[in-house]
């Protein structure tokens, strides 16, 4: 990705400095790479030098000062409770620049493309899940310090669908909406949040999906977990399990959901029943597919940024098939499917 000179001078003294205050980085730049980045407006180097690499990312310290202090807090929780994040070598807070661990350009989902077998996928989905449960582990106390006591209640799902109605349907679709209309899709959701936020909560990373885990030396790591805040157990699974960006066989997804309730959900009590853990499973899928096709959206909307438009589709069908297994939200389907289909 093309690099200007003020970004590479920037990178180059930041770094500098970073060897002063550690002795043990290598101090010679042999290359300076600047990264495609992520959904964010995070701007991402990679730093060559002799015989190691580093990751830098540099964030608007003025609009992103309290995101990055979250950066901060919840990778040392993460790291003092054995999940394996990118190790911080420096930070400078005021100019919004972090020195990370490179764990090189191999996401999750990158390595789910290669696979040959369903064992194959099985194993690599099976491993992530395992770091998901260790997040979701951190006792009670320091998961809410953690999360600063911040919630998946009530209004912050509704504040995420809101955005999806305003950023898709009225934004990228362009539906216009009857009052009627907007009135059903408000009310439906009210309904399905109402019960999300009704149950216990633990630590999630809130998204858990293949794009934000690196498979470094066939280790896999956490990344972009600066958001976490608690919320119910399927969050993250179904964040990992309906990824919008891949699809994973039926037969791995149905093991790890019998496995998950099994060893996690039903041993800790942490739902009434397996039929309640299934209604919760495909109901906060419901909620993070829409929210995710807000996110699609926005991002094309606001920043001419074509990329997510590619899993519009695929995550549209995925969320109708979800509406149709209740009739209770047919309303919402129709909706939907109304407004989507004729564009």
């Amino acid at each position: 990705m093309k690099m200007n000179s003020t970004e590479s001078i920037l990178v180059s003294e930041l770094f500098m400095t970073s060897t002063k205050k550690n002795i043990t980085l290598e101090s010679e730049i042999i290359k300076i790479e600047k990264l495609v980045g992520d959904a964010s407006t995070r701007r991402y180097f990679r730093i060559k030098t002799s015989s190691k690499s580093y990751i830098v990312c540099l964030s608007n310290p003025e609009n992103n000062r309290e995101q990055n202090e979250n950066f901060i807090r919840v990778q040392n929780c993460l790291h003092k409770n054995g999940i394996t994040v990118p190790m911080l070598y420096d930070i400078v807070l005021e100019k919004g620049y972090f020195l990370q661990e490179d764990l090189g350009d191999e996401t999750l989902l990158k390595k789910l493309g290669q696979v040959e077998s369903t064992e194959q996928e099985f194993s690599l989905l099976e491993e992530a899940i395992g770091e998901m449960i260790k997040i979701q582990s951190v006792d009670e106390e320091e998961s809410s310090k953690t999360s600063l006591g911040l919630s998946f209640d009530l209004d912050k799902l509704m504040y995420e669908v809101n955005l999806t109605t305003d950023n898709f349907l009225n934004g990228y679709l362009n539906s216009g909406l009857s009052d009627l209309e907007k009135g059903i899709v408000e009310s439906t959701f009210i309904k399905i949040c109402t019960i999300l936020s009704s149950e216990l909560m633990v630590l999630t990373h809130r998204d858990f999906h293949t794009r934000n885990i690196m498979v470094n030396k066939s280790k896999q790591a956490i990344i972009d977990f600066q958001d976490a805040r608690m919320g119910i157990p399927q969050y993250d699974l179904v964040s990992m399990l309906e990824d919008n960006y891949y699809k994973f066989h039926e037969d791995n997804k149905n093991k790890i959901k019998e496995t998950y309730w099994n060893e996690f959900i039903k041993k800790l009590s942490l739902q009434e029943s397996k039929e309640r853990y299934e209604q919760c499973y495909d109901l906060m899928a419901i909620q993070r597919i829409y929210k995710a096709l807000g996110t699609f959206g926005s991002i094309y909307l606001n920043r001419n940024d074509n990329r997510y438009l590619k899993y519009i589709g695929f995550s549209f069908e995925r969320l109708r098939a979800l509406l149709l297994k209740y009739p209770e939200y047919r309303e919402l389907k129709n909706i939907l499917t109304e407004h989507y289909y004729e564009q």
